[in-house]
């Protein structure tokens, strides 16, 4: 198995079976819906940071201009990724669950490198990542609800199955020659042994039952005169 071929298949990017992805247009109705109510959740914990905290005037981070344009560039990504994963994987929720953790992963590494130094106390920045895990969250939900990947025709698979048992079924017919008649086994088929007609009886078969070899089955059941 190739280099490309183990990633494929540890990151589901094949080519999705039988599943209609989302329009673009509905990915940006969920794009858009997941910004206004991440703004909102984030509107709703810094206020709540401000008023359980005493936050320096150097943390700037709950200024709404500051989260507002990261929590709408975030989200962009999000709704972008979404639309290439629907259409690039197998299992395109399976992906997006994995690298949306990842993603939420990353940008907690700064909120924690902020922990403990002059001007960012525990508990706003303690705020500051309850805001991206709101994020997060609010984004997946949406995205998966508003934009979700459909099911592909049910009949469309059993279809194929169907033809190609249907193939097969025919490549273990027998063959059969002209006039209706089926090839006869043994030696006959390679061209070696000719065949025996329909009323010969063959080169190796007996004399009938009841009569003698030379003498025909008639003359040996008749009486003697």
């Amino acid at each position: 198995m190739s280099l490309a071929q183990r990633a494929s298949r540890l990151t589901g990017t094949r080519p999705p079976a039988q599943t209609v992805p989302p329009t673009y247009r509905r990915v940006a109705a969920a794009g858009l819906a997941a910004a206004a109510a991440s703004l909102v959740a984030d509107l709703m914990l810094a206020t709540i940071g401000r008023a359980a905290f005493t936050v320096p005037a150097s943390f700037g981070k709950f200024a709404f201009g500051t989260y507002a344009l990261l929590t709408v560039l975030g989200v962009a990504g999000a709704a972008a990724t979404w639309a290439a994963v629907a259409r690039l994987s197998a299992r395109p929720k399976w992906l997006l669950t994995r690298l949306a953790a990842l993603a939420t992963a990353l940008f907690l590494i700064p909120d924690f490198l902020l922990l403990g130094t002059q001007g960012n106390p525990v508990g706003p920045v303690a705020i500051l990542m309850l805001m991206h895990l709101a994020i997060a969250v609010i984004t997946y939900t949406a995205l998966i609800n508003i934009a979700p990947v459909r099911a592909g025709p049910a009949g469309a698979g059993a279809g194929r199955r169907w033809a190609s048992r249907g193939r097969r079924g025919e490549a273990r017919r027998p063959r059969w020659r002209g006039a209706g008649r089926p090839a006869p086994p043994g030696p006959d088929r390679g061209g070696g042994t000719p065949s025996a007609g329909r009323g010969d009886p063959g080169p190796g078969a007996g004399p009938p039952p009841g009569g003698q070899a030379g003498i025909p089955p008639s003359a040996s059941a008749a009486p003697g005169r």
